[in-house]
């Protein structure tokens, strides 16, 4: 699945956001459509005008031989779950739900991250994505997005513009808050890596993103140029902001246990840059 059309797609899913936040969160539980309608709070009658949509994400066997639903497991419906709630400035509530978690349990999910997310196997090792979600479930609790433009703004390649830049901010709360485990001086290092891999991702794909909106597409080439380098400056500045701040987090935990923390490990940068091309 790839994710440059996916902005738009999404738009036919979020009146059934709340059903949907159900299913993840009795996963993997099947659920009758009365049962989903009382979880959701809403009629029975308001469920099955939604019907077709809802079952679009749910696991066939189950309605053929029960009439009851549970959500896919496949690399396609996850990706596109995590990419609504992402849209939808609410990622926490996907992160942390049993969904993610049986997710988990089954998937390799290295080789589907980077089946889902063109970019992703160009900067991470599947040691680092092992790594990655340890620390990330550790710190779910505490990312939160504040999305003034959330319910205002109904297009959904111009909400995950302003989106983009609300998630860099975020996420530099997160690295700020992020419940690590830095013992040794290689710990460090480790920690540092991830952060500028992670920093060259979120620029990958944010640049994969605006390229591909209808807006762009409609620009001449040396319009679009224009719109998408001023775009990808606003998101670096941003980023490495941000990013600065989940630095300082690091660096004042590895000087509590008397690790060296020298001023060149700020540079985001100094211990991965991703290859280029040749």
């Amino acid at each position: 699945m790839q994710l440059q059309n996916d902005a738009t797609n999404l738009d036919e899913l979020r009146p059934i956001l709340r059903y949907i936040e159900v299913l993840i969160s009795e996963y993997p539980t099947t659920l009758s459509s009365k049962e989903l309608a009382e979880k959701a709070g809403v009629s029975p009658a308001s469920v099955s005008k939604q019907k077709l949509k809802i079952r679009s994400l749910c696991n066939v066997d189950e309605l053929v031989y029960n009439t009851r639903m549970v959500l896919k497991s496949d690399p396609v419906t996850f990706t596109k779950l995590a990419l609504l709630f992402f849209l939808e400035g609410t990622p926490s509530k996907f992160f942390s739900s049993p969904y993610l978690l049986g997710m988990l349990e089954r998937a390799n999910i290295h080789e589907e991250l980077s089946k889902s997310i063109n970019e992703y196997s160009r900067h991470f090792t599947k040691q680092d994505t092992v790594n990655l979600i340890s620390i990330i479930l550790r710190s779910l609790s505490k990312f939160k997005v504040l999305s003034m433009f959330n319910k205002k703004i109904r297009n959904s390649e111009q909400r995950a513009i302003f989106l983009s830049f609300q998630y860099a901010r975020a996420f530099g709360d997160l690295l700020n808050n992020l419940d690590l485990q830095l013992d040794e001086n290689k710990d460090l290092k480790f920690v540092l890596t991830l952060r500028d891999k992670l920093f060259f991702f979120s620029k990958d794909v944010c640049q994969r993103l605006v390229e591909n909106f209808s807006i762009i597409k409609s620009l001449s080439d040396k319009k679009k140029n224009q719109y998408v380098q001023v775009y990808l400056e606003t998101v670096d500045f941003y980023l490495k902001k941000y990013f600065s701040l989940g630095t300082n987090h690091i660096k004042q935990i590895v000087e509590q246990n008397n690790i060296p923390f020298k001023n060149a490990y700020f540079e985001i940068g100094h211990f991965y840059e991703p290859k280029t091309a040749s």
